[in-house]
C-alpha cells in the first residue's frame, strides 16, 4: 500500500466553539471588568496554535444549530442529552465570541456547526489544517492539530498540540467505526451495544476496504433494527455524523460569505506575550 505524501498546510482552521468553555473555565474567577486578561489569553492561544501547525494564517469558526441535522436525525433528539450551560460559560461566552469576531476576524457560520464548515473546507483543499480538541474531527483526511491543555509542574496549564497527517483510509476507519458506536455527546445512538472496541472488532475483516466497511455497517443496522427501519436509521445517522457534506454546506457558505475574504494573517493579531501560562482555577 502506497504512503500518502501531503504538502504542509498553510491555513489553520480553528474550531472556535470549544473556546467558550476553555477560556471561561480558565477565567472562572476573573471579574468581568478584567476581561482584557481573557482576551489576551485568546490572542496568545491563536498565535500558539498557528506556531504549532507551522502556518501564518488562520480561519476561526463559530457554529450555530445545524437544522438540517436536527431535522434528519429522528431516532433520538439530536444533542437532546446536553445539560444546561454552566454559569461560568454564560458569564463569558458572549464576550469571547464577540471579541474573536470583531478583533481577530473569526466568523460565525449560519445553519451549520463549526465542524461542518471545517469539514467542507478540508475536503476542498489540502492547504488547511484543522485545530480542534474533538477527536470526531479525525474522520476528515488531512492535517490535524489536536489541541489540549497540559498541566505544568507549577500548577499552570499550557496549551499543547499534536500535529498529525490523517490518511484517507484512517479517516474512513474513524467514520465507519463511529457509525457503529454512535456519538453519546450528541445523543446519536449508532447501533446500541457497540462501543468503540466492539465496533472495530466488527469491522476487522474489512479494515483495509472502506467500501466493505460501509456495507458491513449497513448490514449491522439491518440486523439490529430490521430490514425496514435499519436503512432509515442508517441514513439518519449518516447525516448526523458526517461533517462537511457539500449538499448541505456549500449553498449555506456561498449564501453567507460569497467571495468574502475570511482568512486572517497572524500579523493582524494585536501584540500578545509569547508564553502561554494560565493559572489553574481555584474554586475554594
Amino acid at each position: 500500500m502506497t504512503t500518502e505524501i501531503r504538502t504542509p498546510p498553510t491555513v489553520l482552521l480553528i474550531d472556535a466553539d470549544p473556546f467558550k468553555y476553555r477560556f471561561a473555565w480558565h477565567h472562572v474567577n476573573t471579574p468581568l471588568e478584567r476581561a482584557d486578561e481573557l482576551k489576551r489569553d485568546i490572542r496568545i492561544a491563536v498565535k500558539e496554535m498557528c506556531s504549532m501547525a507551522q502556518v501564518d494564517s488562520y480561519i476561526g469558526i463559530f457554529g450555530t444549530t445545524a437544522e438540517f441535522r436536527v431535522n434528519a436525525y429522528k431516532f433520538k433528539k439530536y444533542k437532546g442529552n446536553r445539560p444546561p450551560k454552566e454559569e461560568f460559560v454564560k458569564k463569558w461566552e458572549e464576550i469571547i465570541e464577540s471579541y474573536c469576531i470583531e478583533d481577530l476576524g473569526f466568523v460565525k457560520v449560519n445553519g451549520m456547526e463549526a465542524d461542518d464548515a471545517i469539514g467542507f473546507l478540508m475536503k476542498r483543499s489540502g492547504k488547511y489544517c484543522c485545530a480542534s480538541p474533538d477527536k470526531d474531527m479525525l474522520q476528515l483526511p488531512g492535517w490535524h492539530l489536536q489541541v489540549r491543555d497540559k498541566k505544568m509542574e507549577d500548577g499552570t496549564e499550557r496549551l499543547s498540540g499534536t500535529l498529525r497527517d490523517i490518511s484517507l483510509l484512517d479517516a474512513q476507519r474513524t467514520f465507519w467505526t463511529q457509525m457503529l458506536e454512535g456519538d453519546t455527546s450528541d445523543n446519536v445512538a449508532g447501533v446500541p451495544g457497540l462501543g468503540e472496541k466492539k465496533a472495530k472488532e466488527k469491522l476487522k475483516n474489512a479494515w483495509d476496504d472502506p467500501i466493505q466497511m460501509g456495507i458491513d455497517v449497513a448490514s449491522a443496522y439491518d440486523s439490529y433494527f430490521g430490514p425496514y427501519y435499519g436503512p432509515i436509521i442508517y441514513q439518519e445517522t449518516l447525516v448526523a455524523l458526517q461533517m462537511g457534506d457539500p449538499a448541505y454546506i456549500e449553498p449555506l457558505l456561498r449564501e453567507q460569505f460569497g467571495d468574502q475574504k475570511i482568512t486572517r494573517h497572524i500579523s493582524e493579531i494585536p501584540d500578545a506575550e509569547d508564553a502561554f501560562h494560565i493559572p489553574f482555577p481555584d474554586f475554594e
